[in-house]
């Protein structure tokens, strides 16, 4: 399990005052495996424009369907498609892998990209094909 470290939270907080400021632009963050959208509490209590940051929990994603990489990745694609402005994507270990496949596939899409405690592969899918 990843903890949320007070020197990721600084380097988050420094991530997201740098981006953008004033502008209002959809900051979502994404957990790991074997935790909860509640994770993120901490992190986003010290943060500004907290109606402009979103924390899903990925695990709802995946009701009534197969528990798989690829169902909760394709999750993520129907669920950032909702928006129309580019995005800033936090992903913690699971949801860093998935916020970087978003990026590489979707660029377009992505504004920022904050990945911490993310491999790059995962072990077992292989290129994360489609």
């Amino acid at each position: 399990m990843y903890w949320i470290t007070k020197q990721n939270i600084d380097s988050i907080l420094l991530w997201i005052s740098e981006i953008l400021r004033g502008k209002s632009m959809k900051y979502i963050f994404l957990h790991g495996l074997g935790q909860t959208s509640s994770d993120w509490d901490n992190t986003i209590t010290v943060m500004d424009n907290k109606e402009n940051i979103i924390c899903p929990n990925l695990s709802e994603w995946l009701t009534d369907r197969k528990t798989c990489y690829l169902t909760l990745y394709r999750a993520l694609e129907s669920y950032c498609g909702k928006f129309n402005e580019p995005l800033n994507l936090c992903g913690l270990s699971l949801g860093g892998i998935l916020a970087m496949q978003y990026g590489i596939e979707h660029p377009e899409r992505i504004n920022s990209l904050v990945l911490t405690g993310t491999q790059y592969t995962i072990p077992g899918v292989g290129g994360m094909q489609r």
